[in-house]
Order: C-alpha cells, then sequence, then structure tokens
C-alpha cells in the first residue's frame, strides 16, 4: 500500500511538473536586452525602448546590429515596407506630387505589389537614376527616392514567447540608408491575452 501510495503521489507530482512547463515554458530564454522588465506592459515598453534606444545608437550598421540582435535570440524579418503607410502625405506636402498616378507608375513598374508593399526591384535599385517613372517625375525623382527608400527598406527584430496567460514580444524595427546603416530606431514590449 505504501509503494502504491509513493507511485501515485509521483505521478500526480510529475504531471503538475508537465502542466507547469506547458503554461510557463522555461526555453527559449528571453534576449538579454528584455529580461527583468516591468509587469507592467506600459512600462515595460518604455523600458524596453530605452534599452534598445541606448544599446543600438542610429548610424549603427545593419549588418552589425542584425548580428548582435540574432546573437541575443532575435528573428530577423524584412518588414516589408507598404507605399500607403505615411508616404501618401509625405509625398503630397513635400513634393506636391499625385499620389495616387504615383503609385500606379510604381505598380505599374513592379517596384510595388497592388497592396503596396515594396518589391524586390525596388529594394535591388542602387539609388535613385535607376529608377523608371514616368517623364513628369524625372525633376522629382532622387527626392522621391530619398522619402521612399527608407521606408521599403524597414527591418524588424521579434522574439516571442509564451507566458500563460499571454503571448509576450518583444519589437524592434529600423530603417536602413542608402550606406546600409541604421536611419531610425524604435522598439516595442507587449502581449496578447486571454
Amino acid at each position: 500500500m505504501n509503494k502504491l501510495f509513493k507511485m501515485i503521489l509521483a505521478i500526480i507530482l510529475l504531471i503538475i511538473f508537465g502542466i507547469y512547463l506547458f503554461l510557463f515554458p522555461p526555453l527559449p530564454l528571453i534576449p538579454k536586452i528584455g529580461r527583468s522588465l516591468p509587469s507592467n506592459y506600459s512600462e515595460g515598453d518604455q523600458e524596453f525602448s530605452k534599452r534598445v534606444q541606448k544599446s543600438f545608437p542610429v548610424g549603427i550598421p545593419k549588418k552589425d546590429l542584425e548580428k548582435l540582435l540574432l546573437k541575443d535570440g532575435f528573428g530577423i524579418y524584412l518588414d516589408g515596407g507598404n507605399f500607403h503607410v505615411s508616404n501618401e502625405d509625405i509625398l503630397k506636402s513635400k513634393l506636391g506630387v499625385d499620389v495616387k498616378d504615383l503609385f500606379n507608375n510604381l505598380l505599374e513598374n513592379g517596384y510595388v505589389d497592388k497592396y503596396g508593399v515594396f518589391q524586390k526591384s525596388f529594394l535591388e535599385l542602387n539609388g535613385y537614376s535607376n529608377l523608371k517613372l514616368k517623364p513628369i517625375y524625372d525633376v522629382k525623382k532622387e527626392q522621391i527616392y530619398d522619402i521612399l527608400s527608407p521606408r521599403a527598406r524597414r527591418m524588424r527584430a521579434q522574439f516571442n514567447k509564451s507566458q500563460f496567460p499571454c503571448d509576450a514580444y518583444w519589437m524592434i524595427l529600423w530603417g536602413v540608408d542608402a550606406e546600409d546603416k541604421v536611419s531610425d530606431l524604435t522598439a516595442h514590449y507587449g502581449a496578447t491575452c486571454l
């Protein structure tokens, strides 16, 4: 009877331990820059942003940033900049461009898809001189390219971890200039919870 009791107790403890590991998995480890943040996600977001800004200054080479983030456990993704996000107002106010016509011209030349996501053909341009647009845009081609290029080259590093009842995320977004250096950088920490 004593052996049976011990065996049942051991099974119950294993089940409890298994449930605990399922709900609070220890691996993968949270990246160092994202550890020990305040449990309040709003405060944690501010702290994470400060840490990222301090650790990765604007102007750092893109490759160096990616190497450091990969080493810390982040995944790196092309954020797939979108023509429609923030570009329309800038192009209209700064250059007086017919945004709809410019978008259609970029679409016709394969620089964006029908949803406005920049395509490989745009990302592989080596400066504005190779950008094929209607002749009416020739005078403003360099300015158009300078506005669109950093936004098209948006990158994202992200780490996700399930922490029942939430799925937490640590995200770093940055733009890259023509010299492949980080032109701007933002960071976010948060979660989606049940």
